[in-house]
């Protein structure tokens, strides 16, 4: 007998006992966060210190002091040309390391997901400690078992992103090379609106199929193409369910933004004389802020793994994550 089809809510409360149960994900997705931002800001940041951009004119409140710093700076365009190739060459390298990295942090949370999903007993309100899987020897061995597997998916599916933007552009460049200065403006008015809706759904299509893909990747015997050609099946036949997924977390990172920016608006017109204490107290907002979104972003996921595992369960079954 076919199991019943699990429902995208269903999925999602899945996903918040699993994520409830296995907390130290929130922790390995808060670092792997940081990593992935530190691996753009620390060069960018860098690159302004040696053109002679004090770091200070991020922290400046006054209009007037910020123009007088920005005055200051006098670059010295050699000096930026060398430096620009050399700049481009660490952001590579050490984007590309820590881009593995955050595919070594992003296998080891979906095996730790699927396993807690496998071993769950399929009904309505599982308690959360069934869904329990989570040690960090575990962790680290799910992570790198499939963590080179995450990366070549990853890249796979950005390859197919950059394709589908080149199909984008390509009507524009077209229009401007055969139309008018004067008609390209209609031309291309009409090509992107005519193209932008349906090359948006692709796009995201697309991005829900990677993270399916990525889950399917993290099951011993799975390989690359065999866990694309089958999250595509499966995005398929569940497309409704992720999309509503999507959206509900669209819809959750939008009430963060507004709480969390209501809540900042609150303590700059109530310590606007207390410039350090404002500041202390924004920048412990700002971290709130950010473990919030970690979670929600976390709880999605580990719901459309609940989705994906109930196709599953549906097809053949799936060999557990081998640690």
């Amino acid at each position: 007998m076919t199991p019943p089809r699990l429902s995208a809510i269903d999925a999602l409360a899945r996903g918040f006992g699993n994520v409830r149960a296995n907390r130290e994900l929130i922790a390995v997705q808060v670092v792997s966060g940081l990593l992935l931002a530190a691996s753009i800001v620390v060069p960018v940041l860098f690159f302004l210190v040696r053109l002679g951009v004090p770091l200070r004119v991020f922290t400046v409140r006054d209009p007037e002091a910020l123009a007088q710093a920005l005055a200051a700076v006098q670059p010295d365009f050699a000096q930026l040309a060398s430096m620009l190739g050399l700049g481009l060459l660490v952001m590579l390298v050490v984007g590309t390391l820590v881009f593995i990295l955050y595919c070594w942090f992003q296998a080891g949370t979906l095996a730790v997901l699927l396993a807690g999903e496998a071993q769950a007993p399929v009904m309505r309100m599982a308690p959360s400690v069934v869904f329990r899987t989570f040690t960090w020897a575990g962790f680290v061995g799910w992570a790198s078992r499939y963590g080179l597997r995450i990366f070549w998916i990853n890249n796979l599916f950005l390859m197919l992103l950059t394709l589908l933007m080149f199909v984008f552009a390509l009507p524009f460049l077209a229009s401007a090379w055969l139309s008018s200065e004067e008609e390209f403006s209609a031309v291309g008015c009409v090509v992107g609106c005519g193209l932008a809706v349906p090359l948006g759904f692709v796009a995201l299509v697309l991005v829900l199929a990677m993270m399916v893909a990525q889950i399917c990747a993290v099951q011993e015997g799975a390989t690359t193409l065999g866990a694309t050609r089958r999250a595509f099946s499966i995005a398929g036949r569940r497309l409704g369910g992720l999309l509503l997924l999507y959206l509900l977390m669209i819809v959750g990172s939008i009430a963060i933004t507004i709480l969390f920016g209501a809540a900042g608006l609150v303590l700059n017109l109530a310590l606007a004389r207390a410039e350090m204490l404002l500041t202390v107290l924004s920048a412990g907002l700002g971290v709130v802020e950010f473990v919030a979104s970690v979670c929600l972003t976390l709880v999605m996921t580990a719901a459309i793994v609940a989705l994906v595992r109930a196709e599953m369960r549906a097809g053949p079954a799936p060999t557990r994550p081998a640690a």
